[in-house]
């Protein structure tokens, strides 16, 4: 999955999917009539450092919860 940063003015608005970031923008511009503004400036960027990041994270997901010397028992 991509995730992308939304910039609304220079300022961090909101990251996620494309998705999400149609959403935000959408929010913004169409229900929320820009908040009464006569001009915004967006701006939307792939998240190089998530987007790298989030594959070796839910690679090594079982790895970080379930070590190999944990024990579990149950008991009835």
């Amino acid at each position: 999955m991509e995730r992308y940063k939304c910039y609304l003015n220079s300022q961090l608005y909101g990251s996620g999917d494309l998705k999400y970031i149609q959403e935000l923008f959408v929010d913004y511009v169409v229900t929320c009539k820009m908040y009464g503004k006569n001009e915004v400036d967006f701006k939307i960027v792939k998240d190089k450092i998530n987007n790298q990041l989030i594959k070796p994270s839910i690679d090594n997901y079982e790895k970080l919860i379930t070590p190999s010397n944990l024990k579990i028992t149950m008991k009835s």
